[in-house]
């Protein structure tokens, strides 16, 4: 019966030109809040940069080549050509680390685990958009059916005071009664009016969260399951939250934080090699040359064991 009523109506908006709004899902709803939620767009920033340092981790394990050249006047010595007055020196320089206290390959598993917690991070501020867009959406649908709850109890009471009235005239009803069934009208009405406050509220957060600006036609299209599962498959399910894998993921690289800090108190050894294409003097016949070189600190004013401490800190906040 009620979509014979309805049909009337359409076919008077469409006579006139007015257009219907397209029924609109929550799907749809979510969809839209995401294209306009700026906390998603960070969310995709956040997982660009953790694959950017991954990257330079990845870039801190290969050789590095660079190119260098200098051109020097002195004054004349009486060296001759130990120490010549014009000393030019171009050259292509490589180095390749051997050993950095395995800091290197801690960091470059901590750059990849902060990657996957990013991209939980993600995960979990989708669900958690989502649920912002179903508490609205169906906050707006419920109001919505208060609304026509309350006006068939309003034309119920209109009735019930009309058909009293009529009994009042012919001594089959008291005035109290008409009087008690005003007041139950009176209290439905400003009920009515308090829902209809309530619904724009509704709809007013319900297009800040998707970008809709009419809001009108939601609808339903979920459908409820017929068999809850037990409660120990929900429990396993826990392990597979996104913003716990997230946290998991984060501790775990704070530990790997901790070994590249305490890597920096352990030696580098590093493979050099020059290629010179101009030199000075007597080592002009030297075209190339290659070396291992070792580094060791033995004091740098407590800052190593400061980025130790600071990195078991980080751990614990984790």
């Amino acid at each position: 019966m009620a979509f014979i009523r309805i049909i009337p109506v359409l076919w008077i908006l469409c006579s006139l030109g007015v257009a219907v709004p397209a029924p609109l899902s929550l799907e749809q709803a979510y969809f839209e809040s995401i294209k306009r939620t700026e906390i998603i767009l960070g969310k995709d920033e956040e997982i660009r940069q953790a694959e950017e340092k991954y990257r330079q981790a990845i870039g801190g394990l290969l050789p590095n080549i660079s190119g260098f050249a200098s051109y020097q006047w002195q004054a004349a010595a009486g060296g001759g050509a130990f120490s010549p007055s014009k000393q030019p020196l171009v050259k292509v320089s490589a180095n390749q680390p051997l050993f950095r206290g395995l800091r290197d390959f801690a960091g470059l598993k901590q750059a990849s685990l902060l990657t996957e917690a990013s991209k939980q991070g993600k995960e979990f501020a989708l669900q958690q958009l989502f649920n912002d867009v179903t508490q609205s959406f169906y906050l707006v649908l419920s109001l919505e059916q208060e609304l026509i709850n309350l006006q068939s109890q309003i034309r119920a009471l209109e009735q019930r005071i009309a058909d009293l009235r009529g009994r009042i005239k012919i001594g089959r009803s008291r005035m109290t009664e008409a009087l008690t069934v005003q007041a139950n009208l009176s209290t439905l009405k400003g009920q009515f009016v308090q829902t209809q406050g309530q619904l724009q509220a509704a709809k007013e957060s319900f297009s800040f969260l998707t970008g809709i600006q009419e809001v009108a036609n939601l609808k339903d299209s979920l459908t409820l399951q017929e068999k809850v599962p037990v409660l120990s498959q929900y429990l396993e399910s826990l392990s597979t939250r996104p913003d716990l894998k997230m946290r998991s993921l984060q501790l775990e690289a704070a530990d790997k934080g901790v070994s590249v800090a305490w890597g920096a108190h352990l030696p580098s050894i590093d493979l050099n090699g020059n290629y010179y294409f101009k030199r000075f003097g007597l080592l002009d016949q030297v075209p190339w040359d290659v070396g291992v070189s070792l580094s060791l600190p033995i004091l740098n004013g407590g800052i190593l064991s400061s980025k130790v401490s600071e990195a078991n800190s980080v751990k614990m906040q984790a």
